[in-house]
């Protein structure tokens, strides 16, 4: 036998030893590390089958199931009829995280850690209408404090992920629900997500958040903590954690909204079918406080609105403004923004929480706020935002 004959056989027997040792790991009943089963076994996917309560579990099996080297009609048609199920309980439940564009519809989001400073996202899509081009996604991740970013990050406040999903956008069929997986790479950090479709142009249609990247269970709520919880923007923060698969405690929270928001009067009415039920504010460090406004949409909103705020000082503060506000000889600071999410996007009837990270002094803020139509040029009535305390008071 000659030397490359003998390398030949060699390199096939190590082949052949790898098919073995994968085969012999896989089975469908697997932990979060393992591969996808290859070696079939009937009765253990119609056990995952029968298990899955949802879409996103539903579709590991199926994507599971398609590489294994062994069909039968059996399981083929129980993954079928098990997705119809689902697909119509989802569509009897109406639920739904946001709207992208026309063609699609974002219903649920959830994730999960599958290595060190590595996670897999998983996203369940409403295709609406047909798109006619191929996008990508954009995932943006940030936090309340830059400063608690990676070092790279700092500078520009973010981190961002982008892949183009399979199938392709171009395929995507409508009428039907899709499952897209991706992994990214990621610190430990409760990054508050944002998603959008982008293409060479930019970004397509809107922007939807996602929540934190972080597992309810990490809270440790327990019943009677959530249910008497009366504070709305607390439990606001708690819903942020709550995913498409963090089970009966996320539904606890999400009534327990609703019944506290329901109970609220609102303050005063900012514009025409936009109710405002109060503010929260906190200091996040010397330098940066955040203000949560809530709302209520009484009806549909054609347009978008902007946000002005007021930080009025103390005489003796005034030096402190930011330089431009300083020389003009005003008497507080200023903020000018867009409002997130979108106004236009807010559904008759819904509670929205509108976060406002605001860089500031180390003194104390009595803040107020309206308002603004850019169509119109012209600023709503003014509501009360409440007092940003100075570090340690």
């Amino acid at each position: 036998m000659n030397k490359d004959k003998k390398y030949g056989n060699f390199i096939y027997l190590l082949g052949a030893m790898g098919i073995v040792l994968v085969i012999g790991a896989c089975s469908p009943e697997r932990d979060e590390y393992s591969f996808p089963p290859m070696l079939y076994d009937e009765q253990a996917y119609l056990r995952e089958i029968a298990a899955a309560d949802d879409l996103i579990t539903l579709n590991v099996t199926r994507s599971n199931y398609a590489v294994a080297l062994k069909k039968s009609e059996t399981v083929t048609v129980a993954l079928q009829k098990k997705w119809d199920l689902l697909a119509a309980r989802a569509d009897l439940e109406g639920r739904g995280i946001g709207r992208l564009c026309d063609e699609v519809e974002l219903i649920e989001f959830d994730f999960e850690k599958i290595a060190r400073d590595y996670y897999r996202l998983h996203f369940l899509f409403r295709i609406t209408g047909q798109l006619r081009s191929r996008y990508g996604i954009s995932i943006m991740g940030r936090l309340a404090d830059p400063d608690l970013l990676p070092e790279a990050n700092r500078e520009k406040g973010f981190i961002n992920w982008h892949f183009n999903p399979l199938p392709p956008t171009k395929f995507w069929e409508e009428g039907e629900y899709l499952v897209v997986s991706h992994d990214i790479p990621a610190q430990d950090l409760p990054l508050e997500l944002r998603m959008s479709l982008v293409d060479t142009k930019g970004k397509y249609g809107e922007e939807v958040s996602l929540g934190v990247m972080g597992q309810l269970v990490d809270l440790s709520l327990n019943r009677e903590k959530i249910l008497s919880q009366s504070d709305p923007f607390q439990l606001w923060d708690w819903l942020q954690y709550c995913h498409a698969r963090s089970g009966p405690p996320a539904d606890l929270i999400r009534g327990r909204y609703l019944e506290v928001t329901g109970g609220l009067s609102p303050e005063v009415v900012v514009e025409e079918g936009i109710e405002y039920y109060g503010a929260k504010v906190s200091r996040i460090s010397p330098d940066r406080c955040r203000l949560q406004l809530l709302f209520r949409a009484t009806e549909a909103i054609d347009r978008d609105y902007w946000i002005t705020i007021y930080g009025l000082v103390a005489p003796e503060d005034r030096d402190q403004l930011s330089p431009s506000r300083l020389k003009a000889g005003k008497k507080g600071e200023q903020w000018y923004s867009a409002i997130y999410p979108p106004t236009s996007n807010w559904r008759k009837g819904e509670y929205i929480v509108v976060n406002h990270d605001l860089e500031v002094a180390p003194i104390a803020y009595d803040c107020y706020g309206f308002f603004y139509d850019r169509k119109e040029k012209k600023a709503g009535p003014r509501f009360e935002l409440g007092i940003l305390d100075a570090p340690g008071q």
